[in-house]
């Protein structure tokens, strides 16, 4: 079990460093959108964003996940894997095609109705035009995923940040060309960055096509369409029903503040799945298969509740000094959206038995029902409670999506989930939150209240310690020197039970 995880965790590290510069890539457009943006214009981006993301789900018919299946259908057989590689592009370059063929006719409508003539059509045609260099630079980072060239992989997304945030400084901040500079940068970088990685992929992969393998990868996808179309729901009602009842002021002002809640999660959680369904489909069907994703999902739980801890406790401390004011209500909003994204993590691990049994008829009815609760959610709680009324939703869709996904996916492959543990990290971590805040506001907001109620964030190890959290075997390896003999004691633990 131990050269598994090892495994797994030195590949996450990897992918965890890309990560973490395109994290800091992020944050550091923070202060530049939001010094150069107004709150509409936040609003305009974040709904370009949201209709971009729904076209490329259609497009993808859910190949995407289709490829990284078909591709350990053969593990070892290079030919196989070629071909699905090339049959996956081929197959990216037409959808895209029909897809935005059959958009630019509601042009007009999309203006009008969503983005309130905010706009402009040239924006909204810069935004279709970049969604093409998008997926295609998706296909080909997914090619280097799945075969665990994390390094690569990185470097790839370093170039990317670095020339993504130089092209944002010259054409949003310098230039001043606003929602249509952001664009301009996207189909710039992207492409660029697109067009070597599909040249390296072709001339390595001869670009071999099957129909037969793109009819099976439709098949295998085509149930993940709907539940993709759901999975989008979820993630974007709030902002639409903020559009609506709000305006777009009020979608920026929410839209920062979920981005600094997911920021956290999305670190760990970005690179982990890299690594994660390669792992999984090597080590499900060993022995102490079971044990070994259940630990897994503990661990990796307990690792993304600690960064949004970290980031609900910042927030407050940092965001005056990066945002201009008129985003100054966002960190209120952080802890709710750093809850949902936690939930949103753990529910990429719980669906492994899904993924197993090639069961992804499933998809839908569970996308379905989270995609219900988050409507029904944001309807009754955005017109009364506005932005709180839509965090209070996300976090309740979240929820819903995790349990109803153990639930089906538990039908074909159980987790031995350790629920005594999980429920100690959460409650730990809204206990020491709650600590934290009440001494931030105590303190009038002082510097001596920051800095305490940072301090205070040592609690939160201190009660899983208390309530007896860390397993024998983890307790020597956070003591240092026993991560061997740590492991080997934990695997012939596991041979006994």
């Amino acid at each position: 079990m131990s050269k598994e995880i090892k495994k797994l965790a030195r590949h996450s590290i990897i992918y965890g460093i890309g990560s973490s510069l395109g994290a800091a890539g992020s944050f550091l457009l923070i202060p530049l959108y939001t010094h150069a943006l107004t709150t509409e214009d936040y609003g305009a981006v974040e709904l370009l964003y949201r209709l971009c993301s729904v076209l490329m789900i259609v497009m993808f018919l859910g190949v995407r996940q289709a490829y990284i299946r078909f591709f350990f259908d053969k593990r070892g057989d290079a030919v196989w894997q070629e071909t699905v590689t090339g049959s996956t592009m081929v197959f990216v370059a037409i959808s895209c095609a029909a897809i935005l063929a059959l958009f630019f006719p509601f042009e007009g409508l999309i203006l009008e109705k969503l983005l309130s003539g905010h706009v402009t059509d040239t924006i909204l045609l810069l935004a279709l035009f970049w969604i093409p260099c998008e997926m295609f630079l998706n296909v080909g980072l997914t090619y280097f995923q799945i075969q665990m060239r994390s390094l690569v992989y990185v470097l790839i997304n370093v170039l990317f940040v670095v020339l993504y945030l130089a092209a944002n400084a010259v054409l949003v901040y310098w230039m001043r060309l606003g929602v249509k500079g952001v664009f301009l940068a996207q189909i710039g970088v992207t492409g660029s960055i697109a067009i070597g990685v599909i040249i390296y992929i072709a001339a390595t992969t001869r670009l071999r096509v099957s129909l037969e393998i793109i009819k099976k990868m439709i098949i295998f996808g085509l149930p993940l369409l709907p539940a993709s179309f759901f999975m989008y729901l979820i993630n974007n009602a709030d902002r639409y029903f903020l559009g609506i009842y709000s305006g777009l002021q009020e979608v920026g002002v929410y839209a920062l503040a979920a981005k600094l809640g997911t920021v956290g999660t999305m670190f760990l959680m970005d690179p982990f799945l890299k690594v994660w369904s390669p792992f999984l489909f090597d080590n499900y069907d060993k022995p102490d298969g079971p044990v070994l994703l259940s630990r897994v999902l503990t661990l990796f739980t307990l690792a993304c509740v600690l960064v949004a801890l970290g980031v609900s406790v910042f927030a407050p401390i940092v965001l005056p000094y990066v945002t201009g004011k008129q985003f100054a209500g966002a960190f209120a909003l952080v802890p709710l959206a750093s809850l949902a994204a936690v939930f949103y993590s753990i529910s990429g691990l719980v669906d492994a038995g899904i993924l197993i049994a090639k069961k992804t008829q499933y998809k839908p009815i569970i996308f379905g029902i989270a995609a219900a609760v988050s409507v029904a959610a944001n309807v009754a709680l955005v017109p009364i409670f506005g932005m709180w009324g839509a965090a209070v939703a996300a976090v309740a869709s979240m929820i819903t999506l995790v349990m109803v996904n153990l639930h089906y996916s538990n039908r074909f492959y159980r987790l031995p989930i350790e629920w005594r543990r999980l429920a100690l990290v959460f409650v730990g971590a809204i206990g020491t939150y709650v600590l934290c805040d009440v001494i931030f506001i105590w303190s009038n907001h002082s510097v001596l209240g920051q800095i305490g109620s940072v301090l205070a964030m040592v609690s939160f190890p201190l009660l899983l310690w208390w309530g007896k959290f860390f397993t024998l075997e983890e307790l020597k390896v956070i003591r240092g020197g026993g991560w061997k003999q740590g492991w080997r004691e934990a695997d012939a633990a596991v041979t006994a039970k």
